[in-house]
């Protein structure tokens, strides 16, 4: 499957996944396509590894997405545009 995200939401991806599930940042990374001057980026996947980010980015958008009002946060934001986008 491919996945595309803005820049923003495709640079803390990288990050956090680097940082919290390594095994699915090597298969992102690696299958990343260069889209120099664009602000997304696309991303090709299988869709198991979509199915595990998906999943995770759902865990930790209820621990860190929304604010004391229940309102998104801008990681929130972000973790919402993973959802939406990696939904299978």
């Amino acid at each position: 499957m491919e996945i595309k995200l803005k820049k923003n939401t495709k640079n803390y991806l990288l990050i956090t996944l680097q940082k919290e599930k390594e095994d699915i940042f090597l298969q992102l990374k690696l299958n990343e396509k260069g889209n120099l001057g664009s602000s997304e980026y696309t991303f090709k996947i299988g869709e198991d590894a979509a199915d595990v980010i998906r999943d995770w980015a759902m865990d930790k958008q209820q621990s860190v997405g929304f604010d004391e009002d229940y309102d998104l946060t801008n990681e929130g934001e972000m973790l919402q545009e993973i959802i939406d986008k990696f939904y299978s």
